[in-house]
């Protein structure tokens, strides 16, 4: 099966209501008001949402409603620090005394242990939607954010 480029769920309509199940308490509100929007019921009066919105709103709005979320928790006014969750991202790093520097001169790794004479570890708490994205994807991106940061190059990261 194929999965969403960046989301973790096959393309098919299964596992997109699986997926829905997965978001939908950090995206209620979301849910809620596109429901509002699309529907002529009013959200008290329906038990349980159709099969077919819930596919409807993966497909159609989802993507729209992880921005609008993401800037909100990135947003310093209305509540940095929810961008954050307690999973870690751990980079393996060459041990050399110029990547070392690199690492400690951004001031957000506090958390850089000794791995042995070649390697030295990095860990990093992972993003608030780290369980929504496929794995490849969330460390794909991760790993490009990672080196940005410090200015590493690839190559001296696994």
């Amino acid at each position: 099966m194929t999965k969403h480029k960046w989301y973790n769920y096959e393309l098919t309509d299964v596992s997109k209501l699986q997926f829905f199940s997965d978001i939908l308490d950090d995206f209620e509100e979301y849910i809620k008001a596109y429901w509002e929007k699309s529907q002529h019921i009013k959200w008290d009066d329906v038990p349980v949402l159709p099969e077919s919105f819930r596919i409807e709103y993966i497909d159609k709005q989802f993507d729209a409603d992880f921005e609008v979320e993401d800037e909100k928790r990135n947003n310093e006014e209305e509540g940095a620090g929810e961008v954050w969750i307690d999973w870690t991202d751990i980079y393996y790093v060459k041990n050399t005394p110029e990547n070392l520097k690199l690492v400690n001169d951004t001031g957000m790794y506090s958390d850089v242990q000794e791995c042995n004479e070649e390697t030295f570890i990095v860990e990093t708490c992972g993003l608030w939607y780290k369980h929504f994205f496929n794995p490849h994807s969330y460390e794909e991106q991760e790993l490009g954010n990672f080196l940005c940061a410090t200015g590493l190059s690839k190559e001296d990261v696994k």
